[in-house]
């Protein structure tokens, strides 16, 4: 295979199972995969590409069902999707950010800017892009001009690296390379709260579902915690310190019961929300910078993306199996259940169910990644639709 040749790597995920040898696919003519997620009931994965386009892959094929192109003229670094309404939100460093109708492939609503976009957020008809010139700006996409942005609001003293908007709409959380996370009233364009204490850039950040927690990852290696009811940090002052380098990503589960980071260490590590203990760590094999990370609606599948244009996904409940971190001091407690061994911030000698027991105990479903690809099902959209 070429050098410059980058891959999907998809591993065969179901429970019970061994995590299989990987299966690679050429994807993004080589070149980094920014931003992932699985949609369509964890059948299909999304992803955005330095090579300017966005491309809907097969869980169980990796086969290549759908491409956005010829929107941007330079990288797409960030993007939002709508299942329900089919779009698709993209930004660019081209200055322009892209609402598409991606079933048809058309694009319905544009923005334009006087600096690059750095990421990208929607919620019902609106839209938020962050900016390099250090601002936020707030859209209408049923209309053209920004209705807001957070010039002259006391908002960051630097490039803003991610933009995101809480579940109900109300909230908007953006992070910066001033080392700060903001939280404002999306309504009315308002700071709420400064949420300071990372010493390095904050490269992202992640509303829980309820939004009651928010998450932030950094550059000084930490990922904090914070209640944003109240503005501080959740549980006293909590700090997940767990990676050995920078941490790029984060993602809250569907229940809110477990978080997923990911950084240029090349780990993805799962943190026990319930009581803030380190579950386990799964590694890429090569050396490289793991740009993003989403966990699936069953919360049993984590998917990864990384600067070397390598997309991978991880079996959760292999997270102790897979790998453990070595000579990083953490202690271990026993599943009361299963017998699994899992890692823990303390020593313990009381009972203790794992993460995965306590989820079957609530009758999670497990996952069923042999689903239709997309767009086959009539309810899925339109008969006549382009796959590239």
């Amino acid at each position: 295979m070429d050098q410059k040749t980058r891959r999907i790597i998809l591993r065969s995920v179901s429970k019970g199972q061994q995590i299989l040898e990987p299966v690679e696919f050429e994807t993004h003519n080589g070149l980094p995969v920014n931003r992932c997620q699985l949609v369509y009931n964890d059948s299909i994965i999304v992803t955005c590409s330095d090579d300017k386009t966005v491309g809907f892959w097969e869980s169980k094929s990796g086969a290549c069902l759908h491409t956005l192109a010829g929107g941007h003229t330079h990288y797409i670094v960030d993007m939002d999707i709508n299942e329900t309404q089919y779009q698709l939100l993209t930004g660019s460093w081209d200055k322009s950010a892209i609402l598409w109708d991606y079933m048809t492939g058309q694009q319905t609503w544009s923005g334009y800017h006087e600096s690059l976009v750095t990421s990208c957020a929607m919620h019902s008809n609106l839209v938020v892009t962050g900016c390099d010139d250090h601002h936020f700006y707030l859209y209408d996409s049923r209309s053209s001009g920004a209705i807001a942005d957070s010039k002259d609001k006391e908002g960051h003293l630097n490039t803003v690296t991610c933009c995101r908007i809480s579940r109900n709409g109300y909230s908007l959380c953006t992070c910066s390379m001033d080392r700060t996370a903001l939280v404002w009233d999306l309504r009315m364009a308002k700071r709420l709260l400064k949420l300071t204490g990372h010493i390095n850039v904050v490269k992202s950040c992640s509303f829980s579902n309820n939004d009651h927690y928010l998450s932030t990852a950094s550059w000084d290696r930490s990922v904090r915690l914070y209640d944003i009811h109240s503005g501080s940090y959740s549980n006293g002052e909590t700090i997940l310190d767990g990676h050995e380098g920078s941490v790029s990503g984060c993602c809250f589960s569907s229940d809110d019961t477990m978080l997923a980071t990911c950084g240029c260490d090349q780990y993805v590590i799962l943190w026990d929300m319930t009581n803030f203990e380190l579950i386990g760590a799964l590694r890429e094999g090569t050396n490289t910078w793991l740009q993003d990370v989403h966990l699936s609606k069953c919360d049993k599948v984590v998917v990864t993306c990384s600067k070397e244009g390598v997309v991978r996904l991880w079996d959760t409940e292999a997270a102790n199996k897979l790998y453990r971190k070595q000579n990083s001091g953490l202690n271990t407690a026993k599943c009361t259940e299963c017998g699994c061994i899992f890692s823990a911030l303390e020593p313990t000698n009381t009972p203790q169910l794992c993460v995965f027991c306590r989820f079957q105990s609530n009758a999670k479903k497990s996952i069923d990644l042999h689903m239709s690809p997309l767009f086959t099902k009539e309810e899925d959209g339109p008969n006549k639709t382009t796959r590239k």
